[in-house]
């Protein structure tokens, strides 16, 4: 009975806690820089919501809200209460900068807007990119041939043509741009490859063209996760007969 109440009492700490954490970046997110926001954001999303769902369901060219899911997304690899210890730890350092957080009436939380606004909204820029985020396959091979180095092509995020393939799982794509010698382990803003995107995304078919293409399977992200450590279960055994290749 004891040791019951116990670990009641460590649960009851760690969720008041976390709403204290909520109060300080409500009161301090202006001071906040923009990466530890969107990094809170996922925190809380997956605290609050559960895990992210695992496709963008933005557009290619709703940047903020597709930075935020990843956010999201990347948080659903913790438990809850392995999110509320980072989101409090994160806000730790905020809190001189606060007022006196008070424990009461649950917070509503901290949201980033769910629209871009005016000055930083953009239209979709039509290049090898978009067309390989929206799987439009003809005008992939007409850019292509008509320009062969624009597989090489980086976005504001870092995102190559390969990565946007991998992450909407069109593994038709994916063959072409690899024929075009497009980069497998090129990263993007976050050191994530296009086989990172396949792996969380839990696309077999690309993770096995990327894999046989030459993809590293231990190639780290600024988190210090690679695909093999994200990857399921099923994709992990479908990799075993590459492991010796890249050891």
């Amino acid at each position: 009975m004891n040791e019951t109440i116990a670990i009641h009492d460590v649960e009851v700490s760690l969720e008041e806690k976390y709403l204290e954490a909520v109060h300080i970046v409500e009161e301090t997110y202006k001071e906040i820089p923009e990466e530890e926001l969107i990094e809170l954001y996922g925190l809380y999303k997956r605290i609050k919501d559960g895990e992210a769902p695992s496709k963008n369901p933005y557009y290619f060219y709703q940047r903020k809200e597709t930075t935020k899911w990843k956010s999201w997304r990347q948080a659903s690899n913790l438990s809850k209460e392995e999110a509320m210890s980072k989101y409090i730890l994160l806000s730790a350092k905020y809190k001189s900068m606060s007022k006196e957080a008070i424990i009461g009436n649950r917070p509503l939380g901290f949201e980033l807007p769910d629209c871009e606004d005016s000055s930083t909204s953009q239209a979709p820029v039509l290049d090898l990119c978009y067309f390989s985020a929206i799987g439009d396959i003809s005008s992939i091979r007409y850019l292509l041939e008509k320009d062969p180095s624009s597989v090489h092509l980086k976005d504001e995020s870092g995102m190559t043509p390969l990565m946007y393939a991998a992450d909407r799982g069109y593994l038709e794509i994916v063959v072409v741009l690899l024929e075009y010698e497009a980069s497998v382990d090129a990263v993007d803003r976050e050191g994530q490859s296009a086989l990172h995107y396949a792996c969380i995304c839990e696309y077999p078919d690309v993770v096995l063209q990327l894999v046989k293409a030459g993809a590293d399977i231990y190639l780290e992200d600024f988190q210090g996760q690679s695909p093999w450590h994200i990857a399921s279960p099923t994709i992990r055994l479908q990799l075993h007969p590459f492991l010796s290749i890249h050891d």
